[in-house]
């Protein structure tokens, strides 16, 4: 059975528009980090071309429709330091805490992934992150 990704039809459009879908692979189970917004929960878990459709028109790619996650605590955290450096205004887009979720099957599709464990989570329509989602650490 497929299932349907959250933002299918977005997905779609582009797909049709010839942007490539990246190669994604069925979840086991992965622990996965993510930056969040402790007192706005509402913003968490919002793909950047969701929360900033703009985006989209400078460089389209289906990326933009998945979420950010890293599969290392540390890691995370270390990027988290190197985007705030390179950009002012980074905890204000991406969030203000880091928090852990045990990512399964019945969430979604991910990226592979990269050497700073950096993955892109494409959720199913059904999924719902925040409901599994601890908040571990400020950043």
């Amino acid at each position: 059975m497929n299932k349907k990704f959250k933002y299918q039809s977005e997905i779609d459009e582009l797909v049709e528009d010839k942007v490539s879908m990246p190669k994604l692979f069925d979840i086991d189970t992965i622990k996965s980090y993510r930056y969040v917004f402790r007192y706005e929960p509402q913003k968490n878990n919002i793909p950047a071309y969701i929360s900033k459709p703009k985006r989209k028109l400078k460089n389209p790619k289906v990326i933009g429709y998945a979420l950010s996650c890293y599969e290392d605590l540390l890691k995370a955290e270390e990027q988290y330091i190197n985007f705030k450096r390179t950009s002012k205004n980074f905890q204000k887009i991406a969030g203000d805490a880091l928090a852990v979720c045990d990512l399964d099957n019945e969430d979604g599709k991910v990226t592979k992934s990269t050497d700073t464990t950096h993955f892109s989570l494409f959720e199913y329509s059904e999924c719902d992150l925040n409901s599994k989602l601890q908040i571990i650490k400020d950043l």
